[in-house]
């Protein structure tokens, strides 16, 4: 297949962008790769049984959603979702990049947390031009990660721990090594229609072809690729190497939902965190789409009002299709699945994000990442957890984020300063917290150089601009560091990890942590307030925001009981702050935790506040209070 490349830049652009993909293969490959064809659709005479059921199935599953309105709360509405990046989490082999092995030999770690579920980003067979999101086999792991067998023997262990599984999962795209690719480009039925193809405008004076608008990829330049083979441009939100699936074809809608029985049936998955869904259906005219007020780069995604590619209406049935998988299972065992979405919400509105809980469990509330600038404020605190929580359903669950592999480490954006009073505040707020690894110890971005950078979003960002916050996403995916051993016991001493070890992890470290006081240890402050979170307070009790100079401050209260009091000063300075209002019952309370390294006298564990109109407290510093039990 020969195409004119209209997306990314010459390879050279980046010095690495290459070098570990290339390191991928030269991995041994292992004698389990599956059939990469329909798992289900093997015979043509089933297209038109399928295409009959489509339209029903388009109205009749959207509205089937899981009850949320139980006594007792379903186990991922009170989870910690720990989300793993498997790329760097743990090497078992020595290979440099993490894998299946190594996180089942962490999987203890998780569990002395208390975490109740993992979330694996992407697994899956993948020639890696964008580090697994790029799939060539919904049904396989790529042997870099393992096997198929290593997969359950994981998925085993975390289950006698405790331990929920969910899934990553791209619906999006595929990679354009995936067979059903190269049978498309060959107009092979029944796979002629399954990625977005389109006629040229017509061809310029040289004869190169004009794509068919001016949709933009996510990763900068045209959306459009060409092949030659077929005469025709495919269309990619993202990198040129992920050609975008047709959804109004319903065979590809039915390969999907096959794909999720897949993973539920044979592997014991807990449930999936969908990606990128609003970019899976386009405007079937073709519009051009309008530019974007005060947009001045026009190579850059955000140049263009994405009226036709982003979030269109037909995306929420099909979600709520996606989801209806998962019900078919819990009816059958009575074992409740989730179904976690990812929608960019810098480019949604909070009612379109509200949506989603009609079709869905939960969308991943961003307003943290994205919505909240740094320095961190008290009063915009407030704002982006009143304007979560004050539009999430009745009965629905919210969910708090505060960074992922793709968003800047919440210490280096906001302060490591604040890291325990951020942990504070998405643990005991209601609801689903989400950790991404590394966050419980405290880990920062780590500096990477251009010669050092990998990811392809940075990578087209160039050598000027690659550091950029909205670039290279490598800084905060290094390595996890596990202790003060070589490559902070990532990998054996002689390997060179895929990405640069922060230099810091001689003193950062999980074993440096366990082994210190909770005043000098994040660790010991997250697995303090995890297990604040079994309180029938946390679990069930309402809330009450306010934001109070520097302070933002918030209870948990459970019926007539006093209160548990969360209070995090957001400022460089020692501040006085009155939580009266958070207490309507007079009580004494003491304090039970507090964020590390604080010198405040007033504030050690154990401490009486006798007086909440008068709380002291320190620079950056967190506390939980809880009420002194009146003597008997």
């Amino acid at each position: 297949m020969v195409a004119l490349s209209y997306g990314l830049p010459s390879d050279d652009v980046c010095p690495n962008l290459g070098i570990f993909p290339l390191k991928r293969h030269n991995q041994r490959l292992k004698s389990t790769k599956q059939s990469n064809t329909s798992l289900v659709l093997r015979k043509n005479e089933m297209q038109e049984l399928v295409l009959a059921l489509f339209a029903l199935a388009m109205v009749a599953t959207a509205s089937k959603i899981p009850r949320t309105d139980q006594d007792e709360p379903l186990w991922w509405q009170n989870t910690i979702v720990y989300q793993i990046y498997p790329r760097s989490y743990q090497d078992s082999n020595d290979d440099g990049t993490g894998d299946l092995n190594g996180i089942q030999s962490r999987l203890q770690h998780i569990a002395d947390l208390g975490v109740g579920s993992i979330w694996i980003s992407p697994v899956y067979e993948s020639p890696m031009a964008d580090f697994g999101y790029d799939f060539s086999n919904f049904t396989n792991i790529d042997p870099i990660f393992g096997t198929i067998d290593d997969f359950k023997q994981m998925s085993d262990r975390a289950k006698e721990l405790g331990i929920r599984l969910i899934m990553d999962i791209v619906p999006n795209h595929t990679s354009e090594k995936h067979a059903w690719f190269t049978k498309s480009v060959a107009r092979e039925d029944p796979y002629t229609d399954y990625y977005i193809w389109k006629d040229p405008l017509g061809f310029d004076e040289d004869g190169n072809p004009i794509p068919p608008n001016n949709w933009l990829s996510v990763f900068r330049f045209s959306a459009w690729e060409w092949v030659e083979e077929r005469q025709q441009f495919y269309y990619h939100a993202f990198t040129v190497q992920q050609p975008d699936l047709n959804y109004r074809n319903p065979l590809v809608v039915e390969e999907m939902k096959n794909v999720l029985r897949f993973w539920i049936e044979g592997q014991g998955v807990d449930g999936f965190r969908m990606d990128a869904v609003p970019f899976l259906f386009e405007d079937p005219e073709f519009l051009d789409e309008p530019q974007r007020p005060g947009a001045t780069d026009p190579d850059a995604h955000d140049y263009l009002e994405h009226i036709y590619t982003f979030n269109l209406p037909e995306v929420y049935d099909m979600i709520g299709q996606f989801r209806s998988v998962l019900d078919e299972y819990e009816e059958v065992d009575g074992l409740p699945r989730v179904m976690m979405v990812e929608a960019l919400s810098q480019d949604l509105s909070v009612q379109d994000l509200m949506k989603y809980y009609d079709v869905s469990d939960f969308p991943f509330n961003f307003n943290f990442v994205v919505q909240l600038e740094a320095p961190m404020e008290a009063a915009e605190v407030k704002k982006q957890v009143d304007d979560w929580l004050d539009n999430t359903p009745e009965g629905k669950t919210p969910n708090w984020v505060w960074d992922n592999h793709d968003n800047w480490r919440m210490g280096s954006k906001f302060g490591e300063e604040l890291i325990d009073g951020m942990q504070m505040i998405s643990l005991l707020l209601p609801g689903i917290a989400v950790t991404y690894n590394g966050g419980e110890i405290g880990m920062l971005n780590t500096d990477i150089s251009y010669e050092d950078t990998v990811d392809p979003q940075g990578c087209n960002c160039g050598p000027e601009h690659y550091d950029d916050s909205n670039c290279s996403r490598d800084p905060e995916r290094t390595p996890m560091q596990w202790s003060a051993e070589a490559n902070a016991g990532f990998s054996g001493p002689q390997v060179e990890p895929w990405l640069p070890v922060n230099p810091n992890y001689v003193t950062l470290n999980v074993e440096a942590q366990k082994a210190a006081d909770i005043s000098e240890s994040h660790l010991k402050v997250y697995q303090s307030l995890v297990a604040l979170r079994q309180r029938d307070q946390v679990k069930l009790g309402g809330v009450v925001n306010v934001a109070l100079g520097d302070v933002f401050a918030f209870n948990r209260q459970l019926n007539d009981e006093a209160p548990l009091i969360v209070a995090v000063n957001t400022s460089g300075d020692i501040v006085k702050v009155n939580l009266k209002e958070l207490d309507p019952t007079e009580s004494t309370y003491q304090v039970i935790l507090r964020s590390t390294r604080s010198e405040n006298l007033d504030t050690i564990p154990g401490s009486a506040i006798h007086d909440l109109a008068d709380v002291t407290l320190g620079v950056y510093e967190g506390i939980v209070l809880e009420p002194i039990p009146s003597a008997t």
